[in-house]
């Protein structure tokens, strides 16, 4: 889920691309607001300049984020992560692909682990 009462009360929908190949990072400082999600499209191929530009904002390496190709399909995945780590998570997630940051990640995987 994109809010869940104790994790995130409210999200934002972003896209990292503009016109002309042109990339959209005006976001990344809500990455700081608590209980927020922030849902990303087209950001895939845009990974290493929003982990750049979410350090140099100071944002947690630790913040909890997830891949979610191929949303909806039946051969969606999901990947969760940490900031820190993703870059490297994306190089194994496919497009179409939308990028989730927040505490509610924390949340879907308590889900998970509740559901084995």
């Amino acid at each position: 889920p994109i809010t869940a009462r104790e994790y995130s009360q409210a999200f934002t929908v972003v896209t990292a691309h503009l016109k002309g190949n042109a990339v959209n990072l005006d976001w990344v400082t809500m990455l700081k607001n608590r209980n927020h999600t922030v849902v990303v499209l087209m950001g895939l191929t845009r990974v290493s300049e929003i982990v750049k530009k979410a350090q140099e904002n100071h944002i947690d390496i630790h913040s909890p984020c997830a891949i979610v190709s191929n949303a909806s399909r039946k051969n969606q995945t999901t990947f969760t992560t940490t900031l820190e780590n993703l870059e490297e998570v994306a190089t194994k997630a496919m497009r179409p692909s939308i990028l989730v940051f927040g505490d509610v990640i924390n949340y879907t995987n308590t889900l998970k682990e509740s559901q084995k």
